[in-house]
């Protein structure tokens, strides 16, 4: 590693402990209580990001590789079908957790609550602008988390144990961040669906994608008024559906790359 490359990385490492710090830290009274909660996201994704930023500087090799930022192994149809797989996946994890849990709030029902909550006016502060909430709650998380957990820390730990243990450290991690067990399990979830993504087509890019369609369907709902929604067995049996068909297609691209470490 260069003195350069090496200054880099404190350098960044420094910016995301100071990402940090702030998210956690009181809020200044400038900001309206209404954006306090995308105030705290926003600086905790950058912080993400930046901690997986340096971690690759840290590292040998190309920062790109490091973070799984390469050409991803699979065409755009692909990655549209395996979005739909993440949203399928994302859909029977909500529908089991409110099974079990009928009066709380989960998943897009959980969300529209915290985004009403966003976007309530009140005299004293206005309200979250939605280009605000979707940076905030949509773009920057899914763009960050991908980088930590499925871009450097997967290729990481690939170096030093089997494919299918780094994706099951990296979910379980994902889902640890996310807080009370509830959303936690369902996050690890999609993490093991995330981090099988990036194996099988060897980039981070479409995990990025999947996570990013995820949180965009999810603000959707959200944002919008309650939409009707189909019966729980027509859902569940459409999330299978997609689902089913995301896993054909990444078994066929194990088949086809017998290199990949599984």
């Amino acid at each position: 590693m260069t003195r350069n490359r090496l200054l880099a990385a404190c350098a960044v490492g420094a910016a995301s402990l100071a990402f940090f710090w702030a998210s956690m830290a009181p809020t200044p009274s400038a900001i309206p209580r209404t954006h306090l909660l995308a105030w705290r996201v926003a600086l905790g994704s950058l912080a993400l990001a930046f901690l997986a930023l340096a971690a690759a500087l840290a590292g040998r090799g190309p920062v790109r590789s490091a973070l799984g930022l390469v050409r991803p192994r699979a065409q755009l149809g692909t990655v549209i079908l395996l979005c739909l797989g993440g949203l399928g996946l994302s859909q029977l994890a909500d529908l089991a957790i409110a099974a079990f849990t009928p009066d709380t709030p989960v998943g897009i029902a959980s969300f529209r609550r915290t985004v009403h909550r966003l976007g309530a006016s009140s005299p004293a502060a206005p309200p979250a602008s939605a280009t605000t909430l979707v940076t905030a709650l949509v773009l920057l998380p899914a763009v960050a988390e991908e980088l930590l957990f499925r871009g450097w820390m997967l290729c990481a730990l690939r170096k030093q144990v089997a494919s299918s243990t780094a994706i099951a450290i990296c979910a379980l991690l994902f889902g640890t961040l996310h807080g009370d067990w509830l959303h936690g399990s369902a996050a690890a979830a999609l993490g093991l669906y995330f981090g099988t993504v990036v194996v099988a087509t060897g980039s981070v890019w479409p995990a990025i994608a999947c996570h990013l369609v995820n949180n965009v369907a999810a603000f959707a709902f959200a944002w919008s008024p309650p939409p009707r929604l189909p019966s729980n067995a027509i859902l569940t049996a459409s999330s299978l559906v997609a689902l089913a068909g995301a896993f054909a297609l990444l078994a066929g691209l194990y088949r086809r790359r017998p290199e990949l470490d599984r």
